[in-house]
């Protein structure tokens, strides 16, 4: 079995890709992508997999269904349990959820039918159960402030990229997705330094938790690069992902502290000027 990568999400390539005789079984995409916080064309995507033939898999973990409606384009759509539906960060799980209009369904049901096996843990699943009863408010209180956030930390020359779904290039395509009503732009931001020297400070003076996880109730804030690919910083930033890229999960913290503790991890930058 081959896997092909479509880091930049780009239909283009795919379509060339298709016509010229490649075929694929499924496509697994994300809304929005991580790190990035790119949305994919699932317009283009949907009628692709129509034309070839191919299983469409989306993972709304970042997005949420909160915040996003996309099973009409998909066939598949799976998220983490374990990120923003728990929050707590004391409970693992995963969801996968199939399109009852997709024509793949019948096959999709039976051979995961046959295959799944209930191995959760029953406090798990307790556990699980009642971190979720207020996810919905919780995931619309974190998009809110990330939001606040990200328009903040655009303001910051030292700065000079702010990915969220308001401000990448495919903006507009993620409101095409986005629920009509209390549709929001998730919790996750990540930023890109002018300087990597400046990245390097702001990361070791930041007061806040400090992971690879998100979706937690408290905020998060990791060098995603340095982690994810710390053997391949070189193909990652020939994809787009910078070395010293920084992703911010937004916890449930009051906004205006948390961004009092940007500013100050801010302000260390910025000393770096005068020195």
């Amino acid at each position: 079995m081959a896997i092909w990568l479509y880091p930049k999400m780009c239909p283009n390539q795919l379509e060339s890709s298709l016509a010229s005789g490649r075929s694929i079984t499924c496509l697994f995409c994300e809304i929005p992508s991580n790190p990035l916080l790119a949305t994919p064309d699932l317009h283009r995507i949907r009628s692709l997999a129509d034309q070839y033939h191919f299983t469409v898999v989306c993972d709304e973990t970042i997005g949420t269904f909160i915040n996003v409606d996309v099973m009409p384009y998909v066939d598949v759509l799976v998220a983490s349990l374990t990120k923003a539906f728990s929050g707590a960060c004391n409970v693992m799980g995963g969801s996968v959820v199939l399109n009852a209009s997709s024509p793949f369904h019948d096959l999709l049901h039976a051979k995961l039918s046959s295959t799944h096996e209930d191995l959760m843990f029953p406090l798990d699943a307790e556990i699980l159960n009642q971190n979720c009863a207020d996810f919905r408010s919780r995931v619309q209180l974190a998009s809110s402030t990330a939001l606040t956030l990200a328009n903040h930390l655009r303001t910051h020359d030292s700065i000079s990229q702010v990915n969220y779904p308001t401000t990448v290039a495919s903006a507009a395509l993620y409101e095409r997705y986005r629920r009509a009503k209390n549709g929001g732009y998730g919790s996750l931001i990540s930023i890109v330094f002018r300087d990597p020297e400046k990245a390097v400070r702001f990361y070791d003076a930041i007061d806040l938790c400090k992971g690879p996880s998100l979706g937690t109730n408290f905020t998060l804030v990791l060098p995603y690069s340095q982690v994810a690919h710390a053997f391949e910083l070189d193909w990652a930033e020939s994809q787009g992902i910078a070395k010293h890229i920084i992703r911010i999960s937004v916890g449930l913290e009051d906004e205006n502290i948390l961004i009092k503790r940007f500013d100050e991890a801010l302000e260390t930058v910025e000393v770096l000027d005068k020195e």
